[in-house]
């Protein structure tokens, strides 16, 4: 059973870890250490609200797993209906609808901070965890929930995911993925940058915990260190010919060499910092070139 609660939106398979300190006086000899806003720091806080929501449910009588959600009295279908009463199930299947709308957009994604998505996207193309009942003012039932969870005082929702959803063809499931993205990785780095800024901190630290994430965030983070930047983008040209989902799988399942040994995903500390800093070009390109990886 895969349970999603809003407050785990964060992928559990970025594993990062915080570099602490600032440049100090006292070592003026050492290379300067600089100060990350880390997504582990944002996880912890996150498991912090979720031990408290957890406590309170102990303390609490249990909220009781259901097929719907109404604000008003109970919803009028039960678990399990076939259909809305409004819905035909012989319907003939395909066709064109035209509608209009009023206003503007500019993007075709609906899961956006900035921006206006077209109307309707949302509703007629991406399924939600739940869908809205017509017939019945303020009532929702599960779609890819197969069951929603919350207090009477509305403090917390916990939906648990149908195990009959699948990921769409368009945008399989990648290795280590527990249930599809929304998206919003840009909207949200967008977002931790502002946070570090106005911390005072040096930049964001991501540890990407399979190829994939590096390669999604290979236009904004380099590694840390210059080597590993230089395997990374030896890797990257080595791959270029594969879908993401299949270089992605070849490097899991070890089927690529470096140097003629089998390689093993390397998950270091990827950086964006708030300002630009010197990428040490040589020593990449040096182990760019040292590094020579083919499929086997």
């Amino acid at each position: 059973m895969m349970v999603v609660t809003l407050l785990t939106f964060l992928s559990r398979r970025a594993q990062v870890r915080p570099v602490c300190c600032v440049p100090t006086p006292r070592a003026p000899t050492h290379r300067p250490v600089f100060r990350f806003i880390s997504m582990a720091s944002i996880r912890l806080s996150m498991l912090v609200l979720i031990a408290v929501a957890a406590l309170r449910l102990t303390s609490a009588t249990a909220a009781e797993a259901r097929h719907a959600i109404a604000m008003h009295g109970e919803p009028a279908l039960a678990d399990g209906f076939k259909a809305f009463n409004y819905v035909d199930p012989a319907a003939p299947a395909g066709g064109r609808l035209v509608q209009g709308v009023l206003g503007t957009f500019d993007s075709l994604n609906p899961l956006i901070v900035k921006g206006l998505a077209v109307q309707s996207i949302r509703g007629y193309v991406i399924e939600g965890l739940m869908t809205r009942g017509y017939d019945e003012p303020f009532t929702l039932y599960g779609l890819i929930a197969k069951t929603v969870e919350t207090d009477a005082a509305r403090s917390y929702v916990t939906f648990t995911l149908d195990p009959r959803a699948r990921f769409s063809a368009e945008r399989p499931q990648l290795p280590g993925q527990d249930v599809p993205g929304l998206g919003l990785a840009q909207e949200s780095s967008e977002l931790l940058v502002r946070m570090a800024v106005r911390l005072g901190l040096s930049g964001l630290v991501f540890r990407p915990a399979a190829y994939h994430l590096a390669w999604a965030g290979r236009g904004q983070l380099r590694f840390l260190d210059p080597a590993r930047q230089g395997r990374f983008e030896a890797l990257a040209e080595a791959l270029a010919g594969m879908t993401l989902l299949d270089a992605t799988r070849a490097v899991m399942e070890g089927r690529v060499l470096m140097n003629g040994e089998p390689y093993a995903w390397e998950p270091d500390e990827m950086v964006r910092y708030v300002e630009p800093r010197d990428e040490e070009r040589a020593a990449v390109e040096a182990e760019k070139a040292r590094s020579r990886f083919e499929l086997r």
